[in-house]
């Protein structure tokens, strides 16, 4: 399954209407691409997860303190929080080298 990311500019072009429902469109007219949704982050992650795809997902936020609080909500989820095949790892220049390269390698 393959996931893509919907640029809001793409809501302005005439072919919208005939790619999404109107529910859809109004919904991501209303998103302040400024902050970042952490719920929907979460509920998008649960999804994935409940698809059965083996991978992984990565996730960037602009830094540390998001990246914290993301896992946060992410550990919180009864989805993703208590699934035994889920593993968090933040990823951040702040981090030890060697932590980076348990994150890289495993």
């Amino acid at each position: 399954m393959q996931y893509r990311i919907m640029k809001l500019q793409e809501l302005a072009s005439p072919s919208a209407e005939k790619k999404y429902s109107l529910r859809t469109i109004e919904s991501l007219k209303l998103l302040d691409e400024e902050k970042i949704n952490k719920n929907l982050i979460c509920v998008l992650v649960e999804q994935i997860h409940r698809s059965e795809v083996d991978g992984a997902i990565l996730i960037f936020v602009p830094g540390f303190a998001e990246i914290r609080d993301l896992i946060q909500v992410l550990q919180d989820s009864p989805v993703v929080g208590r699934s035994k095949n889920v593993v968090l790892l933040p990823l951040h220049s702040s981090l030890s080298s060697a932590d980076q390269v348990h994150v890289v390698l495993g």
